[in-house]
């Protein structure tokens, strides 16, 4: 009998700490980036798309950024494009600005339809980053505004916006191709968005005995990648959470996109990936 009581009790104090988060973030809006490996798995797409879903249920406003690097490097190669990045940027020549368009706009319509599948109002948008072109990369640019209008009206009539990172020079009438993460913490700004969470397929940000780290500052982060222990991959997800907390953002997440990893994330204690806070 005390099992069973204890049982009850654990399941009541769940159900009384998921409403509190759920009262706190109503009408908030969350900022999620989703690309990465991730975007070619199925079963993470699923997932991710349940988990905003739920999100989107207890009035959370939600914004959906995606990625495509993997697709695009791919298909690059097998056209013999020469595929190189400069501090996680792509170099985009003419030729490879074709396909970086062809595969983003692929990536959007594909998430936008499966949102739909699962009975998610989506919508897939573009062309509301307006950009100036960067130096020495070719056609990539840097965000100079967002046209946060459209994404905003959307919001009120309960759609999930997508949208394609793709950039636009109205000045030069050209098409430029932004880093997704870059855009994403604009978005964010832009938004007054509360959290910023960036999806991927690791469960979050591990120390050196590859245990995971709930919870980190801006200045371990710097800490951790001085000292080696963030590397390679995890440095650009960690330096867009920093930029977005940097914007204004009041904390960023590094979650797994599989299973319910988002949602015990956010309506739990202990979470589930690792979050960055300020200080």
């Amino acid at each position: 009998m005390q099992h069973v009581y204890s049982i009850k009790y654990v399941l009541t104090m769940e159900i009384s700490e998921s409403l509190n988060y759920v009262k706190k973030f109503k009408g908030e809006t969350f900022v999620v980036k989703f690309g990465g490996s991730t975007l070619n798995s199925e079963d993470a797409i699923i997932s991710v798309g349940k988990n905003l879903k739920y999100l989107m249920g207890v009035g959370i406003n939600v914004v959906l950024i995606h990625g495509g690097g993997p697709l695009i490097s791919n298909t690059m190669k097998a056209l013999n494009l020469k595929v190189n990045f400069y501090n996680g940027e792509r170099i985009t020549d003419e030729k490879s600005l074709y396909v970086v368009i062809g595969g983003l706009f692929a990536i959007n319509k594909d998430l936008a339809e499966k949102m739909n599948r699962i009975d998610i109002k989506a919508i897939g948008i573009s062309g509301i980053i307006l950009a100036k072109k960067k130096e020495n990369l070719g056609f990539v640019g840097e965000v100079e505004d967002v046209e946060t209008g459209v994404i905003k009206c959307l919001l009120n009539e309960g759609f999930l916006p997508v949208i394609n990172p793709l950039g636009i020079d109205i000045k030069n009438l050209i098409t430029l191709n932004i880093n997704a993460d870059f855009a994403a913490t604009e978005i964010a700004q832009k938004l007054n968005a509360k959290k910023f969470i960036v999806l991927t397929s690791a469960k979050g940000v591990l120390d050196r005995d590859k245990n995971l780290i709930r919870k980190l500052t801006l200045k371990q982060c710097d800490e951790m990648i001085a000292d080696g222990t963030i590397t390679e991959g995890m440095i650009p997800k960690i330096k867009s959470c920093k930029e977005a907390i940097q914007k204004g953002v009041e904390s960023a997440h590094i979650v797994c996109a599989y299973e319910e990893s988002l949602i015990n994330e956010i309506f739990t204690e202990t979470g589930s990936g690792t979050m960055i806070v300020k200080e």
